[in-house]
């Protein structure tokens, strides 16, 4: 169990429009699916984000984040930036 575990969560797009599929939700779901749904993922965009709202003040002390494991995720620091955590 984590802090965010099945949290309130926000990003600042959904791919596709389709929250079904690709929403929020799944980051904090605790699940990590072989397949290409039912996962969070955003749109293409520069400067992606994911806001998990916690219940309480809470020290954080990991932040643990998977890529998709379809074999279709693209995790590259350098490309798209993922080198902010901001807590």
């Amino acid at each position: 169990m984590t802090a965010a575990s099945a949290k309130t969560s926000t990003s600042s797009s959904v791919n596709e429009n389709n929250p079904s599929n690709w929403g929020s939700h799944f980051a904090t779901d605790g699940m990590m699916p072989l397949s290409s749904v039912n996962i969070f993922a955003t749109d293409y965009e520069q400067t992606p984000w994911l806001m998990v709202t916690l219940d309480k003040n809470s020290t954080i002390e990991l932040v643990r984040v998977f890529n998709r494991r379809d074999g279709h995720g693209t995790l590259n620091t350098d490309k798209y930036n993922y080198k902010y955590i901001y807590i």
